[in-house]
């Protein structure tokens, strides 16, 4: 069992206990004193993100089916609001029965998307100074309602004053090795916008099929038209989709084309341009034209320029860097694109971990050995540095604060606050998920929580959560991280993340459950074991584990070199032997591991027991569950498989648990494919035969299928039938 866990199925399933709910609650507000208001909205009501200020009056409320129709100012688009508003009556004017009045007018709050809501006698009133204001009072009207109807109670009498910490609150979509169905990102808008996110980075890399540079685009991408149609289908939801193209570092994906193979700042790497080349220029900026025509109207474009090495190398760019340094080169290329953007409608963003390399405080952002005073002593004997530098960075650019491990080191909140101090426009950017990503990524809302509240002590308005794909997670995967980031982009550090997993299970779910952090560590701890369970030392996702040739074209300039094919067989875990009954499984790692697969099978019962519970009780998005219940159940074979080589290692009689090591192959085959036809729902799994791979270390890359996650095991069958040979 895991401790303290619990799932919970609301009143909505007993309508008996539902009106004896209904029937204390509308005592209560009766008998209540006529006057005062408490600060909360009874237990019931979940509104996801928190809202800033609620004033409850302690007698009376509103049962939602009284409510009559709506009344919205001219113009104003009610067909986006939500299933439940958009559903009402429009008025001409606003009549005597209770109903909804969205009213365009000042409100006292100083962001214009700040908003009032009072529910009273005559019904609900929602005021703000925009229409993205009047749509997110309308979004927390919605989650009201919503609350109120499933548990048969009325929303209390109350006014709500709200309005975002931060002004820019996006998410990222990392498309550059999966492409999901164009209609996912549909829905993924919608849910989006209901909690009140409203921008969205979209990195594109070769999957927007460019006009300008047709080479580069691969002819499976988003069409232009697509993609223009989906920003303006945002933007009716006040969600604003900038692009990301990838520039100076990260350039595989077009540098992998001998047609450009001149542009390369080594002629054996993809990873960089020549930044001293005009002809870069002129590529890129006909992918930043295609990108902008792809999202129009938008504000942002972003150029990428993190992690950039091997430059400086080429007869171009050497005197350069022999003057300047590789900064130089950086900053020649990021003014250049920056003054171009400019020109063109669109402010640059770009990654900030260049300049902090540059003067080597990068790591005391990252590091959690580096202590408190360490980090004083070096940021104070290393800051000067980075004084002169950040003069010749472009000034309509936006410095990324990327940061994924906790926003609280003390060296991320000395790089924050420097930005306030100097006047810089930032923002920062957090991860859905940081670490061992495979199949469930790891928890990461703490640090989403604290990176967005150190960003808004320090006047920093912009927030991005990101979601990268280099390991092919699902984007079921990032639905909490998301939503997570909403809510703490919105009310930056208020809500403490065991109350945000109540809210988002029921928000989503209509569920809930105790210790819902406790569950998911559990399976990720299944997913954990997967990756290293069938290999020697590391994991299947470690660089040293390496399945065939690609190329490591990385951050530095010694890193021009390409991993040998070597063999494999001998990288994976040692298998006991006949003759040596028992001392296989006494070997130390050995019987450490076997311990670790038995502790995880014993979880397996009430861990599948509690996601069939949760598919069956959800109210709406079950397939959330349905995916989970298929990542759990295939990396359930590394542990069965261990347990099953223990068996065989201890056991007299081979015959019996080598056919039980047969069946658990077979049975994870039909499990890759029962996971890959899960995938294919949303994905497009394959790429079309003209596409030229893409080889370079990220793990998604090594092969254009999801099949590079199942590499391991495919050695490690081959392994296991010559080992057990005609055995049956």
């Amino acid at each position: 069992m895991v401790p303290g866990l619990s799932l919970t199925r609301t009143e909505m399933t007993f309508p008996a206990r539902r009106s004896i709910v209904f029937l204390f609650i509308l005592f209560f507000l009766l008998t209540a004193g006529n006057n005062g208001y408490a600060d909360s909205l009874p237990a019931h009501f979940k509104i996801l993100p928190t809202p800033k200020n609620i004033k409850i009056q302690k007698k009376g409320g509103l049962l939602p089916a009284r409510l009559t129709g709506l009344y919205a100012p001219q113009g104003f688009d009610v067909e986006v609001l939500g299933p439940r508003l958009s559903r009402l009556p429009l008025l001409r004017q606003a009549g005597s029965a209770p109903h909804v009045t969205l009213v365009s007018g000042p409100t006292g709050i100083s962001s214009r998307e700040g908003y009032t809501l009072v529910v009273d006698q005559a019904g609900v009133t929602i005021r703000s100074a925009s229409d993205a204001g009047l749509f997110y009072g309308c979004q927390t009207l919605e989650q009201l309602i919503d609350d109120a109807a499933a548990h048969s109670i009325p929303i209390p009498y109350c006014s709500i004053t709200d309005y975002p910490d931060m002004s820019y609150r996006a998410v990222h979509f990392d498309v550059k090795h999966h492409l999901d169905h164009l209609n996912r990102y549909y829905e993924l808008v919608d849910r989006l916008a209901r909690y009140k996110i409203n921008g969205i980075i979209f990195e594109f890399e070769d999957k927007l099929r460019y006009k300008r540079q047709p080479l580069v685009g691969a002819s499976h991408a988003i069409t232009i038209e697509e993609m223009a149609a989906l920003t303006r289908y945002a933007r009716r939801r006040h969600i604003d989709i900038s692009p990301l193209v990838q520039g100076l570092g990260h350039a595989t994906f077009i540098l992998k084309h001998e047609a450009y193979a001149h542009l390369r700042e080594h002629p054996a790497s993809f990873w960089a341009f020549c930044p001293a080349d005009s002809g870069t220029y002129r590529v890129l900026n006909d992918l930043y034209l295609d990108a902008i025509e792809a999202t129009p109207g938008s504000k942002y474009l972003h150029v990428g320029g993190d992690e950039i090495g091997n430059i400086g190398q080429c007869a171009r760019c050497r005197p350069i860097f022999e003057k300047e340094g590789s900064l130089g080169l950086n900053l020649i290329w990021l003014n250049k694109v920056s003054e171009f953007l400019e020109k063109n409608g669109r402010t640059p963003i770009f990654w900030d971990d260049m300049p902090l390399k540059e003067i080597n405080v990068f790591e005391l952002t990252r590091d959690r050995k580096i202590s408190a005073a360490e980090t004083e002593r070096r940021w104070n004997e290393r800051i000067g540095g980075l004084e002169g530098i950040v003069r010749r960075f472009p000034e309509n650019g936006i410095f990324m604060r990327w940061h994924y491990v906790d926003g609280a080191l003390p060296g991320n909140m000395k790089v924050l606050e420097w930005y306030r101090q100097k006047k810089l426009n930032a923002m920062v950017a957090g991860a859905t998920q940081y670490g061992d990503n495979l199949l469930f990524p790891p928890d990461n809302n703490q640090n989403t929580r604290s990176l967005y509240e150190q960003a808004v002590k320090n006047g920093i308005k912009g927030g991005v959560s990101t979601s990268w794909d280099d390991r092919s997670l699902h984007m079921e995967t990032f639905r909490r991280g998301f939503i997570a980031s909403a809510e703490y982009a919105w009310t930056a550090g208020r809500l403490p993340v065991e109350d945000f997993d109540h809210h988002f299970l029921w928000r989503e779910f209509g569920v809930g459950m105790d210790n819902y952090a406790g569950f998911y560590a559990e399976l990720k701890a299944g997913a954990s074991f997967w990756n290293y369970a069938f290999l020697k030392t590391n994991s299947r996702t470690h660089g040293r584990n390496t399945m065939f040739p690609i190329r490591v074209d990385g951050y530095t300039a010694d890193a021009l070199t390409a991993i040998p094919d070597t063999n494999f067989l001998a990288k994976l875990i040692d298998l006991p032997q006949e003759n040596r009954r028992g001392q296989w499984s006494l070997v130390k790692e050995n019987e450490r591991r076997i311990t670790e697969a038995k502790r995880l099978l014993g979880q397996r019962e009430h861990i599948r027991t509690q996601l069939d519970k949760l598919y069956r009780q959800s109210s709406q998005n079950r397939a959330h569950w349905d995916i989970f219940r298929q990542l759990y159940d295939f990396q359930l074979s590394a542990p069965e498989l261990w347990v099953a080589l223990h068996e065989w290692d201890t056991a007299a009689d081979k015959q019996q648990p080598s056919r039980r090591i047969r069946i658990l192959m077979d049975r994870f085959r039909k499990d890759w494919e029962a996971l890959q036809d899960t995938y294919s729902k949303t994905r497009h799994l394959s790429y079309p035969a003209d596409y030229l791979p893409d080889r370079y270390w990220q793990f998604a890359s090594r092969r254009e299928d999801h099949s590079w996650m199942i590499l391991v095991e495919e050695r490690m069958f081959q392994k296991l039938e010559q080992w057990l040979g005609d055995r049956r």
